[in-house]
C-alpha cells in the first residue's frame, strides 16, 4: 500500500497552488465542496488529474472550514483521471465546506496555513513529510501529531518527518509561541529524522517536547529550547508512552533535559549529547522512572543538578525493571554523575536489572555513582564494573563495596578541552590514554 509523501519548501513552495501540483483550483477554475463526515470531495467542474499516480499516494489540500482537516489522502478518482469530477478521500471530512480552493500533490510552503489546525495535525500513519527550509510556527499553532486520529495499531506505519534529499542544511521548525515544540497524542507513532526543533522567540513554560500517549523516535535531530523556559525539554509520564533518541543533541529544561516518570514503556537513548551548559537540569540532566531504560554511547555535561537520576515507579516492588547504562560519559555536573540512591523500593521478587559499565564520570560535584544504602543489592541484580572516574568531589562511589574489580581512577583530566565543550578523549597518560583501553570490549574466547 502506498502513502503520500508531502514535500515542504519554505522558499519555493505554495500553500494554495504549488507550481509542481498535479492539479489545482487556480489553474482549473474549479472549486471544491464536501459534506461533514463524508469521504467525497466534489469539484464544481471536471478537472484533469492525469498527472496523478492513482496508487493511494496522492493527497489533496482543501481550504476547508477553519479549524478543520485540510489534508486528505486520495483513494479513488471519480470519472477517471483526465475528466475527474470528484475524489474519494480518507480520513473523513470534518465540517461542510463549499467553493474552496484546493490542490492535488505539489510542494507546500508552510506547516501553518491555518493556525487552528496545522498540517502537522492532519498527518496520519504512513504519511511522510519531507522538509527543506525554516518553518515558523506562531499564533497559537498546534504541533500535535495524532490530533485527528483515533489511534494506531501495531501494524500501522509511523508518521514520518524527515529532511528532504534536496535540503542543503538541517531543516528547522521554529516554535514562536508558548505551545508544545512537539506533542504526540492518541497513540500515534512518530519518526522524526534530521530536523532541528527550537524556539527563537515567543516560547515559554509550555514550549517543550511532550509525549502524551504514543511513541516518538528522534534520529539525528537537534532539540534546542532556544529562548523558551520549560521545566523540561522532553517530557513523558504514565503508561502508553515511549521515547527513542538516537544521535541527537538536546539543550534546555530548567529542572530536566529529559524527564520520563511513571512509565511502563521503555526509554532508549543512544549516541546523544545532553548539553546542560551550567544552566539546565537543576534536578538532573536525565531523570528516569520507567520500566526499562537503555542509555548507551551518550554524553551528559554541566547539569546544575545530577547528571543521571533514576527514581522508582510507585509500583516498583515486585516488578521487572531493566536499567542499562553503557559507554556513557557524565562530566562537570554539580551533583552526582549517576544517582541511584532511590533506585529500589522493598522488593520481594528481586528481578530488576541494573547494569552500569564502560562509563566515565569526571569532574562532578557529588559522587561518580551514588547508591546510598539502597544500592546494596544492585550489583547482584546486574553488573557494575569497567567504569572510569576522575575528580568527583565526593569520590567514586557512595558505597565503596560497589567498586568493580576493573574500575580505574584517573590521575589526569581525560578530555581534550572540556572548557570549550570538547569532551573527546586526550592522549594524556593517566587521563584519556588510560580510558581508551579500560572498557569491557574483548569477546569471550571460550577457553
Amino acid at each position: 500500500m502506498a502513502y503520500p509523501v508531502i514535500a515542504y519548501n519554505s522558499s519555493t513552495g505554495s500553500n494554495t497552488a504549488p507550481s509542481d501540483s498535479d492539479a489545482n483550483s487556480a489553474d482549473s477554475g474549479a472549486t471544491a465542496s464536501g459534506t461533514a463526515s463524508g469521504t467525497t470531495i466534489t469539484f464544481s467542474t471536471s478537472v484533469d488529474c492525469s498527472a496523478c499516480a492513482d496508487d493511494d499516494s496522492d493527497y489533496i489540500w482543501c481550504e476547508t472550514t477553519s479549524g478543520g482537516r485540510h489534508l486528505f489522502r486520495i483513494t479513488a478518482f471519480t470519472g477517471g483521471l483526465s475528466t475527474c469530477t470528484a475524489v474519494t478521500v480518507e480520513p473523513a471530512i470534518e465540517a461542510d465546506f463549499s467553493g474552496a480552493d484546493w490542490h492535488i500533490n505539489g510542494t507546500r510552503q508552510s506547516l501553518q496555513s491555518d493556525t487552528s489546525n496545522t498540517d502537522i495535525n492532519d498527518w496520519i500513519a504512513g504519511w511522510t513529510a519531507e522538509l527543506d527550509g525554516t518553518f515558523v510556527m506562531s499564533a497559537y499553532a498546534s504541533t500535535t501529531f495524532g490530533r485527528n486520529i483515533s489511534g494506531t495499531t501495531s501494524t500501522d506505519p509511523a508518521i514520518k518527518v524527515v529532511r528532504s534529499p534536496s535540503a542543503s542544511s538541517r531543516p528547522v521548525i521554529d516554535i514562536q509561541a508558548n505551545v508544545f515544540m512537539t506533542e504526540i497524542q492518541n497513540y500515534a507513532v512518530v519518526y522524526i529524522e534530521g530536523i532541528k526543533v527550537t524556539s527563537t522567540t515567543g516560547g515559554g513554560s509550555s514550549t517543550y517536547v511532550r509525549i502524551n500517549a504514543g511513541g516518538a523516535t528522534f534520529v539525528d535531530c537537534v532539540l534546542d529550547v532556544g529562548n523558551a523556559t520549560p521545566t523540561q525539554l522532553v517530557y513523558s509520564q504514565y503508561t502508553n508512552r515511549r521515547i527513542s533518541l538516537i544521535n541527537c543533541y538536546l539543550k534546555g529544561g530548567t529542572n530536566h533535559v529529559l524527564y520520563g516518570i511513571d512509565m511502563t514503556a521503555p526509554i532508549h537513548v543512544s549516541n546523544c549529547w545532553l548539553d546542560c551548559q551550567g544552566t539546565y537540569g537543576s534536578v538532573a540532566g536525565l531523570f528516569v522512572g520507567a520500566s526499562s531504560m537503555s542509555l548507551t554511547d551518550t554524553l551528559i555535561t554541566e547539569a546544575t543538578g545530577d547528571g543521571i537520576k533514576l527514581d522508582p515507579m510507585p509500583s516498583w516492588a515486585g516488578s521487572d525493571q531493566i536499567m542499562i547504562i553503557k559507554n556513557v560519559t557524565v562530566a562537570d555536573c554539580s551533583g552526582d554523575a549517576i544517582d541511584l540512591s532511590e533506585a529500589q523500593n522493598a522488593d520481594t521478587t528481586p528481578l530488576a536489572i541494573f547494569s552500569i559499565y564502560n562509563c566515565l564520570c569526571a569532574g562532578n560535584g557529588g559522587y561518580g555513582i551514588n547508591t546510598d544504602t539502597a544500592g546494596s543489592g544492585i550489583p547482584d541484580r546486574g553488573y557494575v564494573d569497567f567504569n572510569a572516574f576522575y575528580n568527583n568531589t565526593s569520590g567514586n562511589y557512595s558505597e565503596a563495596t560497589l567498586s568493580g574489580a576493573n574500575d580505574i581512577t584517573l590521575t589526569a583530566d581525560p578530555f581534550t578541552d572540556a572548557a570549550s565543550d570538547d569532551y573527546s578523549l586526550n592522549n594524556t597518560t593517566g587521563g584519556g590514554a588510560s580510558v581508551r583501553d579500560a572498557a569491557l570490549y574483548d569477546m569471550p574466547d571460550g577457553t
